[in-house]
């Protein structure tokens, strides 16, 4: 049986929320981990090793896989605290920008402001529950403005023709994993290595 419970359900944008929120609490090689695991918040054991739990929990405290991203993002009450039922809830994104802790002036290179609310490039990502690296080769490789580049789906090529080695390397250089660009294109681990030629 799967260590996660997750029971054929990894297609789901759900299991993409909740894979997140583990990483970066118990992954110390998340890029991110020292915002939330190197802090001290962890996720609970009745949600980190069963994904049916947290997906029961998130369906009655009122998720809908149908909605957009930026209506409904994974908040914890108090932003100090685990990753439980007791303290989470789901927020848009304005909501949950309210709740974020103080960060130093100047601490990340890109600030963006959506609605008058400005925070770091990093920190919106967070919020919209999208990859760091592939959001900044939007912007920079391929000239999204920046809450375009946070809020497009994910691509998936029709024609796998599209995915050429140049473009990998390109994104493998902006910082990508090759998991995010099988993500960000829609294909296998596999493709994406055959393209680096790590693969015949």
């Amino acid at each position: 049986m799967d260590e996660r419970n997750v029971q054929g359900l990894s297609y789901e944008r759900l299991y993409a929320v909740y894979n997140g929120m583990i990483s970066r609490c118990h992954n110390k090689n998340n890029p991110h981990y020292n915002l939330w695991g190197g802090r001290g918040i962890k996720v609970c054991d009745q949600w980190r090793y069963d994904y049916q739990a947290f997906r029961k929990w998130a369906l009655y405290a009122g998720y809908d896989e149908t909605k957009e991203r930026k209506y409904q993002t994974l908040e914890r009450i108090d932003n100090d605290g685990d990753y439980c039922p007791e303290n989470c809830r789901w927020a848009s994104y304005q909501e949950q920008a309210l709740n974020k802790r103080p960060r130093k002036t100047g601490a990340y290179k890109h600030n963006w402001t959506f609605e008058g609310i400005t925070k770091s490039a990093i920190e919106w990502c967070e919020i919209f529950g999208v990859s760091v690296p592939m959001v900044m080769y939007r912007v920079k490789a391929k000239g999204m403005k920046p809450f375009e580049a946070l809020v497009t789906p994910v691509n998936r090529a029709d024609n796998l023709d599209e995915i050429t080695e140049e473009k990998v390397r390109s994104m493998r250089d902006s910082g990508m994993k090759i998991k995010e660009i099988a993500d960000f294109f829609g294909c296998s681990k596999n493709t994406i290595e055959r393209r680096l030629g790590k693969r015949k």
